[in-house]
């Protein structure tokens, strides 16, 4: 199971720019002291820190809102308990704040969306056009069935096409039989995720989905001049789709080759 805060974290050490420890002595549940760091005042404000351990603490991520030198005491809005001693963290700095990582993620769910399946029509034998239910819609594939309860023997219908909120079936010579169900794949939205325990879905190994979200976040720098990352960029590409290809993850959301034309020819570029 990924949650957010997992997500986040991992698509934070992609970018590089994550340091880990440990609490060195009790904070409270507002702050998180480490005197081992020595850095400069502020170094770590506007970032984000994750605590990996302590009970009452344990997967909370946090802006840090103060970092102060002397003593190594990040500050942080409020967590259920003190953080204590010894309780592991990850920082980072705000060069990719805890915002940018969140939506580069969600941008991820939302460009490859979840394929849901649609049962809720069924046949008519005179009909070639079918009014989608509510939420249906970039319908990938359609089956009928050959039988009106299980096995239902799904039969894939080739020839169809989706526009404005209706199938039409085209095949003239599909042989349509009265009252049978029908299956439709299409692309669901992903709910959005916000909070460090909203769950992503399944489909989305972490191992994929830290690299489709560092390129988003690295796209976005790459449109700032004084952000050098091309190299890291160009690794980040290289890699979603590595992990895509290992994974067997696809948008899903190519259009229906009936869908392609119809589309070109309603906004005359045909």
């Amino acid at each position: 199971m990924t949650t957010l805060f997992k997500a986040t974290l991992e698509t934070a050490k992609i970018l590089r720019e994550v340091y880990e420890g440990a609490a060195s002595a009790l904070g409270t549940a507002t702050t998180l002291i480490d005197t081992g760091l020595i850095l400069n005042q502020d170094f770590y404000k506007n970032g984000t820190i994750w605590l990996l351990s302590g009970t009452g603490v344990l997967n909370k991520s946090r802006v840090i809102t103060i970092f102060e030198a002397d003593g190594g005491v990040f500050t942080f809005a409020t967590v259920t308990t003190a953080v204590p001693s010894g309780a592991r963290y990850a920082a980072a700095t705000d060069r990719f704040p805890f915002w940018m990582l969140r939506q580069a993620l969600n941008q991820v769910l939302q460009e490859y969306g979840v394929p849901t399946y649609d049962t809720s029509l069924t046949t008519d034998d005179d009909q070639v056009e079918y009014t989608l239910t509510a939420g249906v819609q970039n319908v990938i594939s359609v089956e009928m069935a050959q039988q009106t309860t299980e096995p239902y023997g799904w039969v894939e219908i080739n020839n169809w096409h989706e526009l404005n909120g209706k199938l039409y079936l085209d095949d003239i010579n599909l042989p349509l039989i009265d009252a049978m169900p029908l299956r439709l794949k299409y692309l669901a939205a992903h709910a959005e995720v916000v909070l460090d325990d909203d769950v992503l879905n399944n489909m989305f190994p972490i191992e994929f989905l830290k690299w489709a979200a560092a390129v988003n976040v690295l796209r976005l720098k790459y449109m700032k001049p004084e952000e050098d990352v091309a190299v890291q960029w160009q690794e980040a590409i290289r890699m979603k789709q590595a992990m895509a290809n290992r994974y067997h993850i696809d948008r899903g959301a190519q259009p229906h080759t009936e869908v392609s034309s119809l589309l070109m020819a309603s906004d005359g570029t045909t």
